[in-house]
């Protein structure tokens, strides 16, 4: 059976929702100093509320059929931006704009008629669809959680040893 292009759509947008959902309920317990050997809970939080705020800015752009104004430079730059803007802001905090986020973002992707279109996310980005661009955010989300849930696994195992 052929998937056809308003089943793809729901589909990246239900893997979107759902990661981001999954990653609310992981970010309402973990430590925000929780070490995943590359970044904190926190700094993950940082870089995904950044993230999907250039997302609601492309998204946006695209509706309004402008050129979006993106960022500049590699993602590992762009991500300790991110952590740097957002560094005394409370795990609360940006998990509430994280969560609306997530509905405003999920509102414009509805709106978008052509999910075949480019949408750039920084500058000098790889070119991709709107639907492959909201399966890649669901699945960055997917994986820091999932990174960070191992990193919270090996902790507690550390802690049962030390025990």
């Amino acid at each position: 059976m052929t998937i056809g292009p308003v089943e793809r759509r729901q589909q990246a947008l239900d893997a979107l929702d759902k990661a981001s959902r999954r990653a609310e309920k992981l970010f309402t317990t973990v430590d925000p100093g929780l070490f995943d050997g590359y970044q904190t809970a926190h700094d993950v939080l940082a870089n995904l509320v950044f993230w999907q705020c250039e997302h609601i800015n492309v998204v946006s752009a695209l509706l309004d059929k402008r050129q979006p104004k993106l960022k500049e430079g590699t993602f590992a730059a762009l991500n300790a931006e991110a952590c740097a803007c957002r560094q005394a802001e409370s795990m609360s905090a940006l998990l509430d704009c994280f969560q609306a986020q997530r509905e405003e973002l999920a509102g414009l992707l509805t709106r978008i008629a052509d999910w075949q279109v480019d949408y750039p996310i920084k500058q000098g980005g790889r070119p991709a669809s709107v639907e492959d661009r909201v399966f890649a955010l669901a699945a960055n989300i997917e994986n820091h959680c999932a990174t960070l849930r191992r990193a919270a696994l090996g902790k507690a195992e550390v802690r049962t040893e030390m025990n």
